[in-house]
């Protein structure tokens, strides 16, 4: 499924991070994939920011519960095709 935008969650433990002390990349293992939780969530409602002209204000419903998102898609995307898809 392709989704507009998204955002991922990791856990705080410090662990799986891409980048040494010392700046330098490092590849991403497996592990650090499995660690990722992706959410589906449904656009219930698109409004356009009040102090950006290329941002939108996003409420997505995940279906455990609703959350406030900020997309820079407000040039690419009317808000009337956003509502109610799903991204990830």
């Amino acid at each position: 499924m392709s989704g507009i935008f998204s955002w991922m969650k990791v856990p705080a433990s410090g662990q799986g991070r891409l980048y040494n002390p010392k700046g330098e990349k490092q590849m991403a293992t497996i592990e650090d994939f499995r660690k990722i939780e992706l959410i589906v969530a449904q656009i219930k409602e698109v409004k356009e920011h009040p102090n950006a002209d290329r941002l939108y204000v996003i409420k997505v419903d995940t279906g455990k519960e609703e959350r406030q998102v900020v997309a820079g898609i407000r040039l690419s995307y009317p808000k009337e095709n956003l509502i109610g898809r799903r991204v990830v």
